[in-house]
């Protein structure tokens, strides 16, 4: 008596054979993942990645992929992978974001912030999404400059932010932070579109003053670097996502 194929068997026969969807894939990795099989979800990424190498969402798949390398321990693996998530689709910008923080993670400080100028370049279009992504970048930017005591540039990736939207607290406080830092006088002066009674905002009595080593808030959220901002678990295809193109 035959016995019945598991998960990842039939899912890896339904992508050697071309039947199955990036949905599918998804689907497959996220049950395998949930029974503890990360390692078999990451083989089941690139041998579906092998396979469709002309889908149009294959960046997708490349991206989810990473998020389970870096779970499992593997950023050097992650790191390719959104490299590859990169090269089939250079305007998907999470991928820059998380691309960023592991090469920081990993000691590539400045690779990491070359990561994030980049991303930050080829936003043009303003839109909702693009201001976010291009605020997220910023912020990294900053936090990580601010970690390498480069007050200076800090300083002047932050006056980006607010130029951005002038009414975030935590830039707000690092900003006046890094000008206290720097010993620049007056510490509170506005420029124009973000005046002193903004910038006062950023003074917060109970922390005062802020230290280089004691930053009045620490920015993005804990774990925000391993997925972009705006998903909780695998992206998954648009609804325009056909079937896989068997090689």
């Amino acid at each position: 008596m035959t016995k019945p194929a598991t998960p990842f068997l039939a899912a890896l026969q339904a992508t050697t054979e071309g039947r199955a969807s990036l949905a599918d894939l998804i689907t497959a990795t996220a049950e395998l993942g949930a029974a503890g099989e990360k390692g078999q979800a990451i083989q089941l990424y690139k041998i579906w990645i092998a396979f469709n190498p002309g889908h149009p969402q294959l960046f997708i798949a490349w991206f989810n992929c990473s998020a389970l390398q870096s779970e499992t321990g593997d950023p050097a693996g992650a790191i390719e992978s959104l490299n590859g998530a990169l090269a089939n689709n250079p305007d998907f910008y999470p991928a820059y974001i998380n691309l960023g923080g592991l090469l920081e993670r990993t000691g590539a400080v400045d690779q990491g912030i070359q990561q994030w100028q980049t991303m930050i370049g080829r936003l043009a279009a303003i839109t909702g999404p693009s201001i976010e992504h291009k605020l997220t970048a910023i912020k990294q930017i900053g936090r990580v400059l601010i970690d390498n005591r480069r007050s200076a540039v800090a300083e002047a990736w932050l006056r980006q932010a607010l130029e951005i939207r002038p009414d975030q607290r935590d830039v707000l406080e690092q900003f006046i932070a890094q000008r206290l830092v720097q010993c620049k006088w007056p510490v509170i002066e506005a420029w124009e579109g973000v005046d002193r009674a903004i910038l006062m905002k950023g003074v917060s009595p109970c922390r005062w003053p802020p230290t280089p080593t004691t930053p009045c808030y620490s920015w993005p959220p804990p774990n925000a670097m391993s997925r972009s901002p705006s998903t909780s678990g695998p992206m998954r295809p648009t609804p325009t996502d056909g079937p896989p193109r068997s090689t």
